[in-house]
This record gives C-alpha cells, structure tokens and sequence, in this order.
C-alpha cells in the first residue's frame, strides 16, 4: 500500500512491518478524510476572517468576527471530537488556507507503526511561502480507535524535534 486510490497524498508505508499495514488501511482512509473534510470547512471560514480582520482597523466588524471564531470552533468540535486525546488543544483559529490543506491539494503521508501502543504519522507539503513544510501527528489506542494524541511541526531547513502546536 505505497498510494491510496481517491487521495490527492502520496502514501508510504515503507517504514511499518507488513503485520501493521491492515491497520494502516484501517487507520488511514478515516484519518485523511477527517482533516480533508476539516480543511474544506474550514477554510472558508479563515478566509472570511482574514478578510474581515484587514478591514476591522475601526473595531466595527468585531462581532463579525467572533461569529466566524464562534463558528469556526463549532467545526472544530464536531469533527474532533472523539477523535483526539485531551492533549490536543483546539484553537478557533487557523490560517487562510488551512494549514492542513494540503489534505486536498497535495502532499506526502508516512505512516509508521512499529509497535501495538503508537501511530506515527507524518506529512510532507510545500506551503503558499514555498517553505518545505512537515507534520506530525501521533495517535495512541484508547477504547478500541486509535485517537490523535500529539500534533507538531517542522521546516526543511530546521534541524532538531518538531515543536508541538495546537490545532
């Protein structure tokens, strides 16, 4: 399972011993759709809100935007839950684009399993300032589904750990 058919994602496993692949296609189809569906809804909604906060030098669209935040958090919430640990913090915010929307566009996804208790999964991307950009997520079994328990990130040029950050 090197590439997954209907995913805009080149997919490896080449790093998971063929014992974990039935859970990668599990695991993987659920988890692509997940952020793709996040970055579809989302996204428009960050745009509203980037465009609304060049305008706002007055104040006066600030209801509008904590209605977009409002919003933007009800998304969040409904496509999370259930699907991340307490130890995923969930901002209403995000970026315009997305910054997972690569889920549509395009990108890289390294699933690595080496053990029964942890779920590697890492993304590669190009973003809109042509940075090589990297993700990483961590999913760990609770109550029979393997639940999103770390999410980082990192750039080509770095060297070292990648920083948590919130989603």
């Amino acid at each position: 399972m090197n590439k997954q058919q209907n995913s805009v994602l080149r997919i490896s496993l080449k790093d998971t011993p063929e014992r974990f692949h039935p859970v990668a296609k599990q695991v993987l189809p659920a988890f692509i759709k997940l952020f793709g569906d996040y970055a579809a809804q989302i996204t428009p909604l960050m745009e509203r809100d980037h465009a609304m906060r060049k305008q706002n030098a007055d104040g006066k669209l600030s209801e509008q935007i904590t209605a977009i935040e409002q919003e933007s958090r009800q998304v969040k919430d409904r496509l999370f839950k259930g699907r991340i640990t307490s130890n995923i913090y969930v901002t209403p915010y995000d970026t315009f684009p997305s910054q997972f929307e690569y889920f549509l566009t395009g990108g890289s996804l390294h699933f690595i399993m080496k053990t029964t208790k942890k779920i590697t999964v890492q993304t590669a991307f190009t973003d809109e300032d042509g940075c090589e950009t990297y993700h990483r997520f961590v999913l760990r079994p609770e109550d029979g589904d393997w639940l999103i328990d770390w999410f980082g990130y990192g750039y080509e040029a770095e060297e070292g750990p990648y920083r948590k950050s919130d989603f």
